[in-house]
């Protein structure tokens, strides 16, 4: 433990209370080995005296002289999370700062201290307790020129760098943030993060099914990539150019059609959005609307979707060059069947498709004269017709197939034999669960592979 060191802020304990030494000295001790439980036995109104009584600790903070530091400020630099909120609790000041060095050339706030301990739990804690990262500060050279290496040739003869702060705040506001929020206690994590950086959050997925609290996106004002799996009016409303003006890829679970199109076709569009995601079935609402032409989206994810309805985007969206869909339905009676050249150089239909009349169906609508991407996933697959089909894309160079059922007596060789883009079918196995595995077909054919014939 540190020696003692007597400070004018000391003269603030009651004399006549002998054991308040003893008190300071178990504080102190509790700090270091992280005993959480006697700091909570401690009166809130011994807490508030006693974290004002700072000892001398070695710092780089302020070598060569030693860094005088509160119990408070030493569980920050320590990383004592769970210490730092229980002091919070007894209304200890989140932002303690006093002159730190022995010189008193030196200062930090508790922010400092915690960056220094390299423990995020405890920076997020005072994030939410909104301690500034900005306030004032200032280091020894030793340490500044350690942090931003030749700093001490701009000032050669000083014994401090003053405001340190200044370029960590700039270094944090400037860095671009990614967040992925799976469930309610990454969300918890991050929250701090959302409210205190909000602008810096270039990339946000939240995968919650049943989030207890809502984003708001207003902040947003610098994302570029936005997934809300739940999203709800009031979310989908504050998605605009004026809120997200930077807007790339947009996908959502569940906001309903009438926000797709105000974002792909209203007046005033996301000036850079170029792929936007997961819209819903009731797209099928395209079909009777008469919408203008959107020239900026590349990339379309949908759900369930029929080839007429597919023709409908690309009228309007015709400068797609990579489409996903999840799954295919077959047209409805009254559809009249006509051929659409697009521009898609990328198709991949994500989940297993029952019927591969609904997949050729949907080849027979578009001509893809500048398709390389292929993939597609079947429940049986009759192989004769799909290589009659794959010879109507004479730039294709790359094939993924997977057949989930074939026949017990299936010939892989003679198979192969259909067609080039079948000489790499072979047998795969899948996990079902834990227990169990099932024997699927798989086929990766990339054309600058194929066997000389």
């Amino acid at each position: 433990m540190a020696n003692y060191t007597s400070t004018a802020l000391e003269n603030k304990l009651d004399p006549t209370k002998p054991d308040m030494s003893y008190k300071l000295e178990q504080l102190f001790r509790a700090v270091e080995s992280s005993n959480v439980n006697t700091i909570s036995n401690f009166d809130k109104d011994e807490l508030r005296v006693l974290y004002e009584v700072r000892r001398s600790f070695n710092s780089a903070w302020s070598s060569p002289e030693n860094e005088q530091q509160s119990a408070y400020q030493r569980a920050c630099l320590l990383g004592r999370t769970d210490i730092v909120q229980c002091m919070l609790k007894a209304n200890v000041p989140a932002n303690q700062s006093l002159p730190g060095g022995t010189s008193m050339w030196t200062m930090r706030g508790a922010f400092m201290f915690a960056c220094e301990s390299d423990s995020m739990p405890t920076i997020r804690v005072l994030i939410a307790t909104h301690v500034p990262v900005d306030t004032l500060s200032s280091c020894s050279l030793n340490y500044a020129n350690f942090f931003i290496p030749g700093i001490n040739r701009i000032s050669p003869h000083s014994r401090s760098w003053h405001n340190l702060n200044s370029y960590i705040n700039n270094i944090l506001h400037s860095t671009p943030i990614r967040i992925i929020i799976k469930n309610q206690d990454d969300f918890n994590d991050v929250y701090p993060v959302l409210k205190q950086f909000s602008s810096q959050i270039f990339y946000l997925k939240d995968e919650r099914r049943l989030p207890r609290t809502r984003i708001d996106v207003r902040p947003l004002i610098n994302i570029r990539y936005l997934y809300l799996g739940q999203c709800i009016k009031e979310q989908y409303e504050q998605i605009h150019p004026e809120n997200q003006p930077h807007l790339m890829y947009f996908y959502s679970l569940s906001a309903p059609w009438a926000a797709y199109e105000r974002i792909l076709f209203e007046s005033k569009p996301f000036p850079d959005l170029i792929s936007i995601g997961c819209l819903i079935g009731s797209s099928i609402l395209l079909l009777n609307a008469s919408n203008t032409i959107n020239t900026t989206i590349r990339h379309l994810h949908l759900q369930s979707v029929s080839s007429e309805i597919v023709q409908k985007y690309i009228q309007y969206l015709p400068h797609i060059t990579s489409l996903i869909i999840d799954n295919i339905f077959e047209n409805s009676t009254s559809y009249t069947q006509s051929l659409i050249k697009c521009y898609i150089s990328h198709l991949t239909i994500a989940h297993v498709l029952s019927s591969q009349f609904h997949f050729e169906q949907f080849i027979a609508s578009l001509e893809f004269p500048d398709l390389i991407h292929l993939r597609i996933s079947l429940n049986t697959c009759d192989f004769k017709q799909l290589a009659g089909v794959l010879r109507r894309f004479r730039s294709l160079t790359h094939f993924y197939l997977r057949v989930d059922t074939h026949p017990s007596n299936f010939n892989l060789i003679s198979i192969r034999c259909m067609s080039r883009w079948f000489s790499s079918l072979d047998y795969k196995n899948v996990p079902i669960d834990e227990c169990a595995s099932k024997q699927i077909l798989v086929i990766n054919t990339v054309k600058k592979y194929f066997n000389s014939i």
